[in-house]
């Protein structure tokens, strides 16, 4: 069965969960993120042919076996379970980033042909039409790229500026950039004789 990439899952999660360290100050950033991550995988454990479940295979071939693919792991039940077992163990920000990264892994799965069904053994079916593997996942890829970038240098700027004048001097270096690109259009089209 084909599905989203592991390196869509990651760099879906990688732009959510540097996102939420951003805005929520995160004692310990590198963390936090590296849970999204590992988390954002967690679901395809199910699979031996995903990466996470190819360095688990007993395990992976044990789900799969007794879960199905996409079946049990795939659901709002899971998504919520560790994190809030997390959470009453008093882990709060690991609670967190499993949640983010399990959710957005769903999220993921959920717009492509296959799609999960969130609450298995229901059958309700949430899917989309992207066909994973090809041209538009590459689309989408790049997409979260860019948005991680940019969540990379507003969390940059607000590290080394601090609170959220980050955002204002992002927003003054596009205009100033916008401003100085069209200094080079001509004003009118006799300009250009």
């Amino acid at each position: 069965m084909i599905m989203v990439t592991a390196k869509t899952h990651l760099m879906a999660a990688l732009l959510i969960g540097t996102l939420i360290a951003a805005v929520a100050d995160v004692p310990n950033v590198l963390l936090f993120v590296g849970l999204v991550l590992v988390a954002s995988l967690a679901p395809d454990l199910d699979n031996p042919e995903s990466t996470l479940g190819g360095m688990t295979k007993p395990v992976s071939n044990f789900l799969r076996l007794t879960l199905g693919h996409r079946g049990f792991l795939h659901t709002i039940y899971m998504a919520l379970s560790i994190p809030v077992l997390l959470y009453f163990l008093g882990y709060i920000y690991p609670a967190v980033a499993v949640g983010i990264g399990y959710l957005s892994h769903l999220m993921m799965d959920s717009i492509t042909i296959f799609g999960i069904k969130p609450f298995f053994p229901i059958q309700f079916d949430v899917r989309g039409s992207l066909r994973t593997g090809g041209p538009f996942e590459l689309v989408i890829f790049t997409i979260l790229g860019i948005g991680f970038l940019i969540v990379l240098n507003i969390f940059y700027l607000k590290l080394s500026f601090g609170d959220v004048s980050g955002l204002n001097l992002i927003t003054d270096r596009l205009s100033s950039l916008l401003a100085y690109l069209t200094s080079f259009i001509p004003a009118s089209i006799t300009d250009l004789f």
